[in-house]
């Protein structure tokens, strides 16, 4: 009788437990889309901020006669081409996590391509020690608009004008280079 008793007694307890824990798990769903948004927008602005310091960098010492510089600029690049910058927005794209357009997803990951391109023909550039067919105007252009974009969220506002434009200025830059 004292094992029933008891066992009655313990089973209100362990339903109660077992509810707690559904409960819980249904908080931490929407947590981890925006902790999973919050690492995508972390990602983009950190990748877009090397993009702009090698094409400050480009700017600043293409024409140097120090070949620490130019080493300089050229360990930037290479270093960043081997990074894999797609990785995380591809993620995002499987998972489908926030609510952007396919569009706007394929913008996004359109915009890493062309930068890590940019990235290998300013180190192929250094390595023929030939310049860039592009002027300074062209270039602080594209800077400002890396500036511009780094400090946006595209994966929760869903703008994507700048990074259009930056796309288009990009392959603009590289087609004049073929």
């Amino acid at each position: 009788m004292k094992k029933i008793l008891t066992l009655l007694m313990l089973f209100p307890l362990m339903s109660a437990c077992s509810t707690e824990a559904q409960e819980n798990h249904n908080i931490e769903l929407p947590q981890a889309d925006a902790s999973a948004l919050s690492v995508l927008e972390h990602h983009h602005s950190i990748t877009i901020h090397q993009f702009s310091l090698i094409l400050k960098e480009y700017l600043k010492n293409y024409h140097s006669s120090s070949s620490s510089n130019r080493l300089y600029l050229k360990g930037m690049a290479d270093l960043y081409l081997a990074q894999n910058n797609l990785f995380i927005p591809n993620m995002y794209e499987e998972y489908n996590i926030g609510n952007l357009s396919k569009e706007e997803q394929n913008d996004i990951q359109e915009l890493y391509k062309n930068c890590r391109a940019f990235a290998d023909l300013i180190s192929k550039s250094l390595d023929k020690n030939v310049p860039i067919s592009a002027d300074n105007k062209t270039i602080k252009e594209l800077i400002q608009l890396a500036d511009d974009i780094k400090s946006q969220n595209p994966y929760e506002d869903g703008k994507t004008d700048l990074i259009v434009k930056m796309n288009q200025l990009i392959k603009k830059i590289m087609n004049d280079n073929r």
